[in-house]
This record gives structure tokens, C-alpha cells and sequence, in this order.
């Protein structure tokens, strides 16, 4: 094939003078980059989170209402879905409960409470005594 017939290009080839060069875009002008800084700094958007996972709901316990933060009703409900056979909040909770675990103070914690005995009322003292401090 002649220099001629390659430079008219034809079907699916565009003639060499208008094709891109070697390390050229295909689109210079095309959308801009965005900032490194941008990509990382969703400071609004996290502290719109936080305020709402912080946020105070009402649940039920013990026919008793009480006020709990938003975040910690999500995890009250996680543990019972666990509790009731849900694989997927078993496997979250396994993940949340693994990753608390990497916390060497919290590690400490949960090996150092005391045995659950059978009575629940005497069991519910002590967990408390053991959370508020009182029993090392």
C-alpha cells in the first residue's frame, strides 16, 4: 500500500494527520481533576453524621421509655437481630465486636468481667457495680 493511500485513511481510519500523537489525550480539554484535598475533606458531611448517629431517640425497654443516642439504638437492634439468627447481623456484629477486641483497654474489659451468675437481678448488679467502676 502506498504513503498516499495510508494518509486518506478510510473505515475506521482516521488520516494520519488527524490522528493523536504519541502521548497525547484524546479529550485535553476534558473534565478537570479534582483536588486531593477535596476527595479527603467531607468535614460537613461528617459532622452531619455525627449528629445524627449522636442524635437522642426514644426506645423501649422494659416497658420503661428511654432516651439513647441514635447510634447506640442501631447497635442495641444489630445485637438482638444477632441474638434471633440474622446471618447478616451476626456477621456485623462479629465485625464490630472484633474490631473493639483490637483495643488492648477494652480487650482488658471484656476479659475481666465477672462470670454471669444465674439469678438476673444479681447478675444486673454486678454488671452494673463492674461498668460503673466499683468491682476490679
Amino acid at each position: 500500500m502506498s504513503n498516499q493511500d495510508d494518509d486518506r485513511g478510510g473505515y475506521g481510519r482516521p488520516p494520519k494527520r488527524t490522528r493523536f500523537q504519541p502521548g497525547q489525550s484524546g479529550n485535553p480539554k476534558g473534565r478537570p481533576r479534582t483536588p486531593a484535598a477535596e476527595l479527603t475533606s467531607n468535614t460537613d458531611a461528617d459532622r452531619m453524621f455525627l449528629e445524627e448517629a449522636l442524635r437522642p431517640v426514644t426506645i423501649v425497654e422494659n416497658n420503661k421509655r428511654r432516651k439513647v443516642p441514635a447510634m447506640r439504638a442501631v447497635y442495641r437492634r444489630t445485637v438482638q437481630s444477632a441474638l434471633q439468627g440474622d446471618p447478616r447481623a451476626i456477621t456485623a456484629f462479629s465485625k464490630n465486636l472484633g474490631s473493639a477486641l483490637n483495643n488492648p483497654e477494652l480487650r482488658r474489659v471484656v476479659m475481666d468481667a465477672p462470670e454471669f451468675p444465674s439469678d438476673p437481678n444479681l447478675a444486673a448488679q454486678i454488671y452494673r457495680d463492674f461498668i460503673a467502676g466499683k468491682i476490679r
